[in-house]
């Protein structure tokens, strides 16, 4: 059999190209892998990857346009999913704002050093300096997951100041894909395909300031668990990690062990399980920074369709480190009713200028629910802080709201990041206002009463962009209760239908007397401007789409952002369905 070797050599990688026969193969090392590129190849010049023949016929493809990409996709290859666009369209908005903020930072950072002696700015903690590097050459993007080569073109040619896009996959036909949309746009000379396992590339990448990516993009299939510790790593300091986790079925309760396994954290079954999802996953990814002297600020976190996308920045910083156990909590879920308890695993003592770290003092009186007296159930530990930097959102939404046209889910991005703007920073999880009516059997109690009557009393609440229905607050779980005990007053529930905790709930008297009168501040303004605050489907048949099917010769995962599991998705729906 005829043998030839091509070797390639790359900064970062090098790559064989192993001809046998009418057969060609692409590997790292000296080890011949076990897929197979169908079509005759010849090696492209330039890039650590190969070609497809110019003789290729595009004509029996399907031809796509998104932003100002365009794309040429064979469903046997990779697949493209309309539905992730507004994933494509709001990562867009976001990072093009984290450059902005990167800016001011450089900007305002430069000044400070202009007015240090050079023995203070010697001992300074300031992180400008890749930065300044990246606003002189430009950003580097890695997305690990690419499938298709859309989200990174869409980079390369819709966010300022990028120097070079490094478009990944481990899959020979959304490989191929790549290689082919980069080449129909025109986009080589910043658009990289590179083909083998993403976490080696960021491993790779993680040792040298120079070589570290100022933003990283892990849209996996499933769960991204496997990527985070190479991400956390990978990325500069004070870079950008946009996350997204499609396995909602393990974050929302459903498989409480594999949670923990991937993410360290027990998710439970419960009506907030959607923010819950959100908590654990920035847990997770803090977990695994604080292991390298790292830790995360959480810019934009949002729980959409059948996903959640984290952004968040990555900082290096001991004393952050260091007091990262109160930064999370233990959540106590009733059996029962509707009420929660945190348990913080750690407390900050201020002593003069430094904040150090105590174990925190356990919050629970008993065991059982102060409400209903049912038992307990431990979930977590989440994230307890908060999930969105409020002044990195409200510019966003400027942003997005004067460029309009640049995004074909403007609308959509405006009306979530409008809710989000309007949630308490400060109160994890909610309350779900038709479960609320549903453990005392009363009628439902209306949005704008609920609401009405928790800011007469003198709390904060909110609209949560996780569900449409809920309401966040600063009230106690007593006073919530209190509240429903005012409204089953006003609208008396049939003895015959009084059972269980319902009963035990209604026994106790109100401690407070609850107005109900509509007040004016109690309709949001998101919800007054009628903005679309929550995703209605779009078409018969809307949701994810199915796995790429593996070629016979491929023996390698289609992991990707632009498809998900119509199995996976009807598996979440049946199973959470009650929770919502």
């Amino acid at each position: 059999m005829c043998c030839s070797v091509i070797r390639i050599i790359s900064s970062n990688y090098s790559t064989f190209i192993v001809r046998l026969s009418s057969s060609l193969y692409l590997c790292k090392s000296s080890v011949v892998p076990k897929f197979i590129f169908n079509r005759s190849i010849t090696c492209r010049s330039g890039f650590n990857s190969c070609q497809m023949d110019s003789n290729s016929s595009y004509s029996d493809m399907t031809k796509i346009e998104e932003g100002q990409a365009k794309i040429l996709n064979d469903d046997q290859d990779a697949f493209y999913n309309p539905i992730q666009t507004f994933n494509r369209d709001i990562s867009i908005a976001v990072i093009k704002q984290f450059i902005k903020t990167c800016q001011k930072e450089v900007s305002t950072q430069c000044k400070v050093r202009r007015n240090l002696s050079a023995a203070v700015e010697k001992y300074c903690n300031i992180h400008s300096s890749s930065y300044l590097h990246a606003m002189q050459k430009g950003f580097t993007i890695f997305e690990g997951l690419s499938a298709t080569g859309l989200r990174s073109i869409r980079y390369a040619l819709e966010l300022p100041k990028i120097k070079a896009v490094i478009a990944n996959d481990n899959n020979p036909s959304s490989f191929k894909c790549i290689e082919r949309n980069i080449e129909y746009n025109k986009i080589g000379h910043v658009v990289q395909p590179h083909f083998g396992d993403a976490r080696m590339m960021m491993y790779d990448n993680s040792n040298s300031l120079d070589d570290q990516f100022q933003v990283v993009d892990i849209d996996p299939y499933g769960s991204p668990a496997i990527f985070l510790d190479a991400a956390v790593q990978s990325v500069s300091d004070g870079g950008l990690l946009c996350i997204t986790c499609t396995d909602m079925a393990v974050l929302c309760g459903n498989h409480a062990g594999s949670c923990f396994a991937k993410y360290g954290s027990v998710s439970l079954r419960s009506k907030h399980c959607h923010e819950m999802a959100l908590r654990i996953a920035l847990s997770s990814i803090e977990s695994n920074a604080n292991r390298y002297g790292r830790y995360i600020v959480p810019l934009l976190s949002v729980s959409v369709d059948y996903y959640i996308r984290v952004f968040v920045r990555v900082f290096y910083g001991k004393t952050e480190v260091n007091r990262s156990a109160s930064k999370k909590s233990f959540v106590f879920q009733c059996t029962s009713c509707d009420s929660f308890y945190l348990q913080p695993l750690g407390s900050k003592a201020d002593t003069g200028n430094n904040q150090n770290f105590q174990p925190a003092k356990f919050n629970m009186e008993n065991q059982k629910c102060t409400e209903c007296d049912s038992k307990l159930k431990l979930g977590g530990p989440i994230w307890s802080e908060p999930i969105h930097d409020l002044k990195f959102t409200t510019e966003l939404l400027k942003a997005v709201a004067s460029e309009r046209n640049l995004y074909k889910t403007s609308n959509r991005i405006i009306g979530l990041l409008s809710v989000i703007s309007e949630e308490i920073p400060d109160q994890p999880l909610y309350y779900v206002t038709d479960s609320l009516a549903n453990s005392i059997h009363s009628v439902c109690i209306p949005f704008l009463k609920i609401r009405s009557a928790l800011l007469q009393l003198g709390y904060k609440v909110s609209s949560t962009h996780a569900h449409k229905s809920a309401f966040k607050t600063d009230a106690s779980n007593s006073v919530v209760w209190d509240v429903m005990r005012c409204w089953a007053k006003k609208n008396p529930v049939s003895k015959k239908k009084l059972r269980g905790p319902g009963e035990k709930i209604l026994q106790k008297e109100p401690s407070i007397e609850a107005s109900f009168d509509i007040l004016p501040g109690a309709n949001p303004e998101s919800r007054k401007l009628g903005l679309v605050r929550y995703q209605v489907n779009p078409e018969p048949n809307w949701g994810p789409k199915s796995k790429v099917k593996k070629r016979k010769h491929e023996d390698s995962d289609s992991n990707s952002d632009d498809g998900r599991s119509n199995k996976q998705e009807k598996s979440i729906s049946n199973k959470t369905s009650n929770d919502l």
